[in-house]
């Protein structure tokens, strides 16, 4: 059986720590493939867009979006009015799958 000792710095380095210029007790932890959109299409990440209100989801095509605006655009934090399901006044946001 085969085991692995990942030092404290690889795993730091593993992760990403999002909180603005204050790190708090909380603070939130991402993945380094979820950071860009290059970074998820190259891991094959699947993203799913959810509704806040309505609950409607549907799946991000990660190379078309990326088309629209650039490989190192970010999902962390984005949220944009409902466009899923007609006169709902929810927000969208990205789920990692």
């Amino acid at each position: 059986m085969e085991t692995h000792d990942n030092s404290d710095s690889e795993i730091a380095e593993s992760f990403f720590m999002c909180s603005g210029s204050r790190m708090g007790k909380n603070a939130a932890q991402f993945p380094k493939w979820v950071l860009t959109l290059d970074a998820m299409i190259a891991e094959g990440a699947n993203v799913r867009m959810t509704c806040t209100a309505c609950t409607a989801f549907a799946d991000v095509d990660l190379v078309v979006l990326r088309d629209q605006v650039r490989g190192g655009y970010s999902l962390i934090n984005r949220r944009c009015p409902c466009r899923l399901s007609p006169g709902c006044s929810g927000w969208n946001r990205a789920r990692y799958l």
